[in-house]
């Protein structure tokens, strides 16, 4: 489950739109089996599904992507090999 508050949660001041939980609930939509960017996200790759937006509320409830392992701590045991092809993967993808 994901909030988003209409402000920067570090800066309170700070105002953020409460519709990037649709855009964000709309992307997941594209990028699952599907969708109009299913190609993109490639085989192998997890992208949770959006399951219910509360877009009054700004709630977003999505899927689990798995036990995946943190790419962070992944990339500190990874060839140097390994890791450019993974950081190369990801950079086309996003």
């Amino acid at each position: 489950v994901k909030v988003a508050p209409p402000f920067v949660a570090s800066a309170p001041d700070v105002p953020l739109p409460a519709t990037r939980l649709a855009a964000e609930a709309r992307a997941l939509a594209a990028l699952s089996p599907g969708g109009a960017l299913a190609r993109v996200a490639g085989d192998g790759v997890a992208v949770p599904r959006a399951l219910d937006l509360d877009a009054e509320r700004s709630v977003l409830v999505m899927s689990d992507a798995g036990d995946l392992p943190h790419l962070g701590a992944w990339l500190t045991t990874a060839s140097p090999a390994d890791a450019a092809v993974a950081l190369e993967r990801l950079a086309v993808f996003v």
